[in-house]
């Protein structure tokens, strides 16, 4: 996400990796289940990847005086706890 005004910070950048590779993982474990190909389950880390992502960009002290992060970050943390949820609910039904 280095689109113009919403750029994150470096130490962001390997727990977000982390983040969008077990999401990745996620969907491939979905797709070949939908194809029926063996060995196709796997147990999810995607919520314990949000977690770490949720801690890093707490741990940068970026939280203004009502402990608030900034809104690009809010966002970007929205936009990443939707995409678990999603995932994760798709997992269940399939």
């Amino acid at each position: 996400m280095r689109f113009p005004g919403f750029e994150l910070p470096e130490a962001i950048g390997p727990a977000q990796r982390e983040f969008d590779d077990e999401l990745a993982k996620a969907l491939d474990a979905m797709a070949d289940r939908f194809q029926g190909k063996p060995g196709a389950m796997r147990e999810s880390q995607l919520e314990d990847r949000l977690k770490r992502l949720e801690q890093t960009m707490e741990s940068l002290g970026l939280k203004d005086v009502q402990g608030k992060l900034p809104e690009q970050f809010e966002t970007f943390l929205t936009l990443s706890r939707r995409l678990e949820e999603s995932a994760t609910s798709l997992e269940r039904q399939i």
